[in-house]
């Protein structure tokens, strides 16, 4: 089927995802650096739509880094300015303050993962066996908006269900996690590993 040179054009996929929705679910949280947060999400999509894909990936990152150290800020009013590694040789900070947010009770042990995980895949360096630059910068920002979205929507839930909890005392019980976050981070989880595979696959495909 030949589909006509304009309308292929229309079809064309934007190098962004979904940035609205998501600048959207940041607003209402003026407690948060919204102006660095919002700065990294242009400077990805914008770097994405010149080509330069590790730098996209970069800030898609850094989004990811700065919306959990604002939260982290938020839901535990005195954070450790150096959040301990327990000695690890290997902690870096990104790690620390998730188990920061773990230890305060924000996240539970899979969204912990999730979020190692979605952060390892985008802190990957160099070139990936039969996957483009453009793919993996495609995949990677992908994972880290949606990851990050879920994150501020819990973060929405955490505050109305607790709306004491941005100055409530370090003794202070967090509340209790829903049943359902498991499961949503399952989900999340294989959309992203099934993402991957199909990436490969279709990479791989069109060049046999």
């Amino acid at each position: 089927m030949n589909i006509p040179a304009a309308q292929h054009d229309d079809m064309r996929e934007p190098p962004c995802f979904s940035l609205a929705a998501l600048l959207g679910d940041l607003r209402p949280h003026d407690e948060l650096d919204l102006r660095t947060l919002a700065y990294h999400l242009s400077q990805s999509d914008a770097t994405a739509a010149e080509g330069y894909w590790h730098a996209s990936i970069n800030e898609a990152r850094s989004f990811l880094e700065a919306l959990v150290v604002n939260i982290l800020h938020a839901v535990r009013p005195d954070p450790p300015d150096k959040p301990h590694d327990n000695g690890s040789a290997n902690g870096t900070p990104f790690r620390c303050y998730r188990r920061s947010l773990l230890e305060a009770g924000f996240i539970d042990g899979h969204e912990n993962e999730l979020l190692r995980y979605v952060y390892g895949v985008a802190s990957a360096k160099g070139s990936h066996h039969g996957v483009t630059n453009e793919a993996w910068s495609r995949l990677a920002r992908r994972m880290i908006f949606t990851t990050g979205q879920y994150v501020i929507q819990h973060y929405a839930a955490w505050k109305s269900a607790a709306p004491r909890v941005l100055q409530r005392s370090p003794d202070a019980q967090p509340p209790a996690p829903r049943q359902s976050r498991r499961s949503r981070c399952s989900t999340i989880l294989g959309g992203i590993r099934s993402l991957i595979l199909k990436g490969r696959r279709i990479t791989c495909g069109s060049r046999t």
